[in-house]
């Protein structure tokens, strides 16, 4: 038993931190029937929109199912509640896979929720007792027993309890679960089918006989409900089962690179003023975009590249280009609605906030007609949306609240006064404040993270009343863009003491920013510098080019130790050209390659590092060995290389290039060597053509271990039979 609940404890982690900043968060629900002696269910995908449930059918099976979401593989697991069969069906192939029995086999399989760490945790209601059922082997193994399982569902909470949605009872909560019977911390519907975590931490619970799913906090308290809803007609439930996770897992998701913010500012009702916000430097800084005369509350379309600006006497709401500040356009909203003071855009249409009526309306953009979705204590503040969940920051308490169901759910404390929330470019959240000259970053549950002084033309800005929006536009091809001058530095010019306006002073007041968990370069081998003293401390290291052999952390430059009559480039007290390596043997290698990853660091940081908005780590080397390689590429390579990942490459072979793009645009003036470049050469280097070695052969099998189907990958530079075999656990051959 020790065994198992180690085990489970970690699930319960894994699961608890996979959905954050989940963009595609979904449900899945089984509706089972039994009637007429036939069991039958449908599978749905269930997805959360403008205060209803969709469900979208996936697919019809001809047996009764249980249900747990692996985000990870997305594979929705199904038990048999007959024969304690189970299988999964497989989101990004469309099949259904066998992976199991459940031991003892048997009839009342009905509570189901996958834990993480390959372990289905299933709920027998014949026999009380919940099993831990390993995917990948196969076995079963009594977690808890003596429970009033009586049908239902179980569910993993996002601070990672198991609890037991049951009908015993008559309906009800059950946690403590570890110490049967458990305790009872809620009230169900006494027919309740299922249960999933939602993104925001809430429980969604469907029931027997309903059209609507309930909401539960995690202490049990009614969060609301969520009409369903299918082919445009109310849906009832029968018998079933839910589950939910996300759907980013195989996705590879974009960096915003097209991130817009915006600030609406009134000092009294009129006029009003809207900035765009530029988040860079550690400041966040005020450009005038337009005014009206009217008190705004303003929304970003991002994808059309629009501003809602709604009128705060509920009147109407205009659309204005953020780029040049003239209008597109009124809207009349339909009548009935004041003190506007919350806006967002979502999805196609805008969410107002009204302060004296203390509810929040979802408006339809083609006529202006809205329908209420919710009762909420406004009271200034701000809406947004995050993960595809509506949430309020309200001035009442200094709350923010999760809005769901009809419904708001506290879900943390936030800076107070209140007056507009949006989200970052990586998906948290901003905050404005009356009477704050800083802009917030906040965490999920509203906690300060860091601060930004606002300045306008450089000076202070103080916020008084207004409002926040953002959006990421979609990523374009940076092709056609690349122009301009761009900013490297050599790694002397990294490493000099703070001077004038030399790469030193920049290095200072910058490192922070860019690096906030400091610069790392290597991979098994890594140099770690964790200031920008560090880097001053250890910029120029001299010596030959080398791989590192262990680890360092903020080392000091190496001194020279050659003869003659020169200065060492070492640093050190030795003549000649000294290129002795200093502190750890580190070499000119780990010294360019620093200098090379600053001022990518930097580049990517700082819109005003150099001349052009085009990407330094996307341009193309000209020439010699990696001619075609982009800059980004070849860092890569790099910091294989230097950290004993990658023997294919000398370190003096890729030291000579990480020291060509450092001595290209020095100071952010061209140097004229034209090593880098926009466009790729036309013909291929001597490092592309060898960059697959003869004798390369790469195999990825997965799962490992595997039941019933196993996948193998294998890409090998030669076109001659490659023989593979297959063994058991047990060491026994099977193919």
């Amino acid at each position: 038993m020790k065994r198992c609940l180690l085990t489970f404890a970690s699930a319960l982690l894994l699961l608890a931190g996979f959905s954050q900043n989940c963009e595609n968060y979904s449900f899945y629900l089984a509706d089972n029937d039994a009637s007429g002696g036939v069991r039958t269910a449908n599978l749905y995908q269930v997805s959360i929109s403008g205060g209803d449930a969709i469900l979208t059918q996936l697919l019809s099976l001809e047996k009764t199912v249980h249900l747990g979401f692996d985000e990870e593989r997305q594979l929705i697991y199904m038990v048999n509640s007959v024969s304690a069969e189970v299988t999964a069906y497989d989101l990004d192939t469309e099949e259904e896979i066998l992976i199991g029995n459940i031991e003892p086999a048997g009839q009342g399989n009905v509570e189901v929720v996958y834990a993480g760490d390959d372990k289905l945790l299933v709920g027998n209601d014949q026999s009380n007792i919940i099993y831990e059922f390993d995917v990948i082997t196969g076995t079963t193994t009594v977690l808890y027993s003596g429970l009033p399982l009586g049908g239902g569902d179980l569910v993993i909470t996002q601070g990672g309890e198991l609890q037991l949605y049951t009908r015993d009872g008559n309906g009800q909560i059950v946690s403590d679960l570890a110490n049967a019977p458990g305790t009872v911390i809620g009230d169900l519907p006494s027919l309740v089918t299922g249960a999933a975590l939602m993104n925001s931490g809430n429980i969604l619970v469907s029931a027997k006989n309903s059209s609507q799913f309930i909401v539960r906090d995690a202490s049990g308290a009614d969060a609301g409900a969520i009409n369903a809803i299918f082919e445009d007609a109310p849906f009832t439930f029968k018998d079933g089962d839910l589950t939910g996770g996300c759907n980013d897992a195989n996705d590879v998701e974009e960096p915003c690179e097209n991130f817009s913010a915006f600030y609406a500012h009134h000092v009294t009702s009129v006029p009003s003023t809207i900035f765009g916000l530029d988040f860079s430097g550690g400041n966040a800084n005020l450009s005038e975009i337009t005014t009206r005369n009217y008190q705004i509350h303003l929304a970003y379309d991002a994808d059309n590249d629009l501003l809602y600006a709604a009128n705060a006497n509920g009147s109407s709401v205009e659309a204005i280009d953020p780029s040049t500040g003239a209008s597109e356009g009124f809207i009349a909203l339909q009548s009935g609605l004041n003190s506007v003071y919350c806006n967002v855009y979502f999805d196609g249409s805008l969410y107002l906030g009204s302060d004296a009526q203390n509810r929040i309306v979802q408006v339809d953009l083609s006529d202006g007609s809205w329908v209420e979705i919710a009762n909420a204590p406004v009271q200034g503040g701000d809406l947004v949306v995050r993960n595809g969940e509506l949430f309020l920051a309200t001035r009442n308490g200094d709350k923010l609240y999760s809005i769901s169901g009809g419904t708001a759910t506290e879900v943390g404390d936030i800076p107070a006064d209140v007056n507009g929330i949006a989200l970052s470019a990586d998906n948290q959240y901003i905050m404005s404040n009356a009477g704050s000259s800083d802009f917030f970053l906040l965490d999920e549950n509203g906690g300060v993270v860091e601060s930004y002084p606002a300045l306008l033309d450089g000076f202070t800005f103080s916020l008084v009343n207004g409002d926040l929006a953002s959006g990421c536009q979609p990523n374009e091809p940076n092709e056609g863009e690349c122009e301009g001058v761009w900013r490297t530095q050599t790694q002397g010019g990294w490493g000099a003491p703070a001077n004038g306006n030399n790469p030193g002073v920049y290095r200072d007041a910058n490192f922070d920013g860019a690096f906030p968990e400091g610069l790392v370069i290597g991979c098994d081998f890594t140099l770690t510098l964790t200031s920008a003293e560090a880097v001053e401390d250890f910029l120029p290291s001299g010596g030959s080019p080398a791989a590192f052999d262990e680890n360092h952390e903020d080392p000091a430059s190496g001194g020279g130790n050659g003869n003659g009559n020169g200065n060492g480039n070492g640093n050190g007290n030795g003549n000649g050209n000294g290129n002795g390596n200093g502190s750890g043997n580190l070499g000119s290698f780990a010294g360019n390659l620093t200098a090379l990853a600053l001022s990518i660091g930097f580049d990517a940081y700082d819109s005003d590092f150099g001349q052009s908005e085009y990407p330094l780590a996307d341009l193309y080397i000209q020439s010699g060995d990696f001619a075609g390689w982009t800059v980004g590429e070849l860092f890569e390579l790099a910091n294989d290389v230097i950290g004993g990942c990658n023997e294919d490459y000398t370190p003096s072979q890729v030291n000579d290039a990480v020291d060509a793009i450092n001595n290209s645009y020095v100071d952010g003036e061209d140097s004229g060597s034209d090593f880098i470049g926009c466009t790729a050469p036309e013909e291929e280097s001597a490092a592309q053509v060898a960059a697959v070695p003869s004798t390369y052969l790469s195999v990825n099998v997965y799962p490992n271990p595997a039941v019933d189907r196993l996948n193998i990958r294998i890409e090998s530079a030669t076109s001659k039979t490659i023989r593979g075999e297959v063994y058991s656990m047990n060491g026994q051959k099977v193919l």
